[in-house]
Formats: C-alpha cells, structure tokens, sequence
C-alpha cells in the first residue's frame, strides 16, 4: 500500500505492458482509483487475502494487451489471479497469453495444496494451438529442488570410480559448490544501511526517480523531503547528545569489560595506575 505511488510512477514514465505484484496487503476497500492514481492507461486485477492482514496479488495491464481476468483463487495461504492479454485487437486463443500470478505463504497448509493445484491445472489447460507453460519464480531463496535434484541424478559410480580420496574429495566439492552458484542467489547488498529504516525508504525511491526521470518536479520534491527528513534525525540526535561528534559508539557503551592498552599488558601496569615503568 506505501509503494502505490511509487509504482504508478514507474508505470506512467516506463509505459509497462505487464506489472505484477505480490504481497501487496491490500483489501477490498482500496478502490481502483487508489491503485491507479493517475495509470490512465491501465487495467487494474487486485486478489486480496480475507482472512487475515498480508498476502494477496496485483496485476496492472496496459490497455493496447486487451487484457481480460479470467479466474481468480483465495484459500487459506494462497491468492491467486488469472488474466488473458492479447497482441492485437482480434481476441482470440492464436493471439492470447495467459498470466497467473501467485502469492503462496510461507506457513500454508497442505491441505490447501492440492486445491491450488487443481486451480493451476485448470487454468494452463487453455484452448490455445501452440499451448506452452513458462512458469517463473522470486529467486529470493535457494532453489533446493533443484540443488537435490542434480545430485540424485548424478552417477557417482562413474564419476568417482578412478579417482584417489583426495581427488574424489576435490571433484565433490566442486561439484556441490557449481550447484550452489547456480541455484543460491547472492544477496543484494543494500545501499541505506547508513540510514536509519524510514530514512532508507525515502533514499531507495530517490535513487529509482533519479535513474527514471532526474530532472523531474517529483524527483526534486522528494530528495528535498529526504533532506528534511535528514536535517529532523540529526537535530534529534543533536539533542540526545548534546553534539553530533558526541555519538556514542555502541562497541564501549554495550561492552561490559574495560579497554586496556597494549603497553600497559607488556609491562604489567594496572589501567588506573599513571606511573610508566622505569
């Protein structure tokens, strides 16, 4: 809900045909209006999780895809949302491409697995001549079917048969370690992390405007609520600390040992004492 403005800015600046979106936490009350917020030209397919906060999936879809929603699903730990775009104005199964977008929960039930199954199979069984299913994924995570799968079906018979115990060792760990750069995917590092959280949220919108339109009036309005925002949390910490060189650094403050000085451990001075040896 916090990011709606900043994707209708994204839209009507990248003109996207297609912009898909999960865990969005909306509900029925959020309008159309809101979630397009001057998208004219868009189409707007919302499925939102009832029985609790969080969840829930949203589609925009340039108006020249002709885009059409076929089915929807909303059970327990999973929302979904079907639409059908189509490449010109003759709207049928030659020219169609079938979108489903899925949000499913990390905690959901298996009991509702096999109705969203049930759900998918239906919906990727469209009357359509050259009928093919891409299916696509948030590679936040480790693909460990995957990882599973290439070592199962790996013949180590063969693989390891002529080799020592040192190159054996050497070929598995290469072998495992291929797996892993191909199926783990590196962490992002993030580019606020001088920032305290609200801050980091107005820099990482900066840097999207910026890269899009910089010379636009929103990019300008928001880096000058940043540097407000900015000026706000060190005047804060001005009065905490009385000087902003006077942060206290959490290392000696949360420690509960005292700091000795490597001079004083050689020639066996007590830290309090002022006398230098001899």
């Amino acid at each position: 809900r916090n990011s709606i403005d900043t994707v209708t800015f994204l839209l009507s600046h990248r003109k996207f045909d297609i912009f898909a979106l999960t865990e969005t936490w909306l509900s029925d009350t959020d309008s159309d209006a809101f979630l397009l917020s001057g998208a004219r030209d868009y189409f707007v397919f919302c499925t939102d999780r009832v029985d609790s906060r969080g969840g829930g999936v949203l589609i925009y879809a340039h108006s020249t895809t002709l885009p059409v929603q076929v089915s929807s699903l909303v059970i327990p730990g999973f929302e979904c949302s079907t639409i059908d775009i189509f490449s010109n104005v003759a709207t049928n199964a030659t020219n169609c491409i079938r979108i489903i977008t899925i949000y499913r929960a990390p905690n959901s039930p298996l009991s509702s697995t096999s109705l969203f199954i049930d759900y998918l199979n239906l919906s990727t069984s469209c009357p359509h001549p050259y009928a093919s299913v891409k299916p696509t994924r948030n590679y936040n995570f480790a693909n460990w079917d995957l990882i599973n799968r290439g070592i199962a079906i790996h013949d180590w018979t063969i693989a390891l048969s002529n080799k020592t115990a040192t190159e054996a060792y050497s070929y598995f760990s290469n072998f495992i370690n291929s797996l892993l750069d191909a199926f783990v995917p590196l962490k992002t590092p993030k580019t606020n992390s001088g920032y305290p959280k609200h801050l980091g949220l107005l820099h990482d919108r900066i840097k999207i405007f910026h890269n899009i339109v910089p010379n636009c009036a929103s990019t300008h309005s928001l880096r000058e609520r940043f540097n407000r925002a900015l000026k706000k949390f060190e005047f804060k910490l001005f009065k905490i600390n009385g000087s902003l060189d006077n942060i206290p650094n959490f290392v000696y403050t949360k420690c509960k040992f005292s700091i000795v000085s490597p001079l004083s451990l050689i020639f066996c001075i007590s830290p309090s004492s002022c006398v230098a040896p001899s």
